[in-house]
């Protein structure tokens, strides 16, 4: 119900260390349990999406879901690189065709940890299902 892309003032793309996928600050890993960020590898750091999105069904809304970079990709027919030169009438139309649709999706949730205190909502999958299928899954 919520998905900010058609924003100019937000930065939609961050870069992930290749090797333990954590976000990277000032392009360089920081964690030194990695690899890359103790220094030992100069594997390069990757573009993906940081995008968030509010998800509701009739039951409720889940809010700041991360659009994972796989169903970004599909979302969009393209890449992250190819996605941040869209215009913001490009991103608005894509947002308006897929906002208010019937969608099937998946999310991964882990909660939070010792090492980690923040909990993690990510979409992994997501695909336009029709309105029969949609209101049959609110019934059943």
């Amino acid at each position: 119900t919520y998905w900010d892309i058609d924003n100019g003032n937000l930065s939609l793309s961050r870069y992930r260390c290749s090797i333990c996928k954590r976000f990277v600050e000032d392009e360089r890993c920081g964690n030194p349990n990695c690899e890359v960020g103790c220094g030992l590898s100069d594997a390069p750091l990757c573009l993906t999406y940081d995008i968030r999105a509010t998800v509701s069904d009739h039951t409720g809304s889940l809010m700041n879901v991360r659009m994972s970079t796989p169903v970004m990709d599909l979302i969009a027919g393209c890449t992250v690189d190819e996605f941040i030169k869209l215009s913001l009438v490009e991103r608005g139309d894509l947002k308006w065709r897929y906002l208010f649709q019937p969608l099937k999706i998946g999310i991964y949730y882990k909660c939070p940890t010792a090492d980690n205190r923040w909990n993690i909502m990510r979409m992994e999958t997501c695909q336009l299902i029709e309105h029969d299928e949609f209101i049959k899954n609110i019934i059943e």
